[in-house]
């Protein structure tokens, strides 16, 4: 008996939703965000980390007047299924108070994105000097790994909420696993300079 799935049967299977945008700044900005970070899926609690980003059209009705938005979907890569994690449950994911703006690209802010803390009055930071301080965080003794949460990261407004992964909650995974989650993580925000982005 054959249990042969194609990868178009196997990715529609798989296929999760994201969020769901309408602003075009946005949507520019989801390439250069799936490159930099790992998805987190609450429903299935999996890490996934090699994925692609698929779109349809919806539409909302809101005080009468019609708006137009793109699901956005994350449809996991077949042939990196040893990069996906499981049993990651959603107490391990923790809000880190950074938002990433989508606006429109200039010199200051080539990509269009800025990282900001809402808490802090200091200014925004291009996507090389947020990177830089999520790096640094990830790399510290008790380090803070930045993933973006399906359902939660796009809810709404401009800005992407960045969450984090405790490795303290996910003990009850081998020492093996904790330590390819932390390198595949650190690995991704790594490319931002490996890549030259400004």
């Amino acid at each position: 008996m054959s249990f042969n799935t194609t990868n178009e049967a196997f990715q529609s299977a798989m296929s999760l939703v994201l969020g769901s945008v309408s602003d075009q700044n946005q949507i520019n900005a989801l390439p250069l965000l799936k490159l930099l970070f790992c998805v987190y899926l609450p429903e299935t609690a999996k890490l996934i980390t090699n994925y692609q980003l698929k779109y349809s059209n919806e539409s909302n009705s809101e005080n009468c007047d019609l708006i137009y938005q793109k699901r956005v979907i994350v449809q996991p890569d077949k042939s990196a299924l040893h990069h996906t994690f499981y049993n990651i449950p959603q107490e391990a994911i923790r809000y880190t108070g950074i938002e990433v703006h989508c606006g429109q690209k200039n010199e200051e802010f080539p990509h269009g994105l800025a990282f900001r803390q809402p808490t802090s009055s200091s200014a925004m930071l291009s996507v090389k000097e947020g990177i830089s301080e999520l790096l640094r965080l990830a790399l510290h003794t008790k380090p803070v790994l930045p993933v973006i949460v399906a359902g939660k990261s796009m809810a709404g407004g401009k800005a992407i909420r960045i969450y984090r992964l405790e490795l303290s909650a996910i003990q009850h995974l081998s020492k093996m696993v904790n330590s390819g989650i932390q390198q595949v993580i650190t690995d991704k925000l790594q490319r931002v300079f490996q890549k030259k982005v400004a």
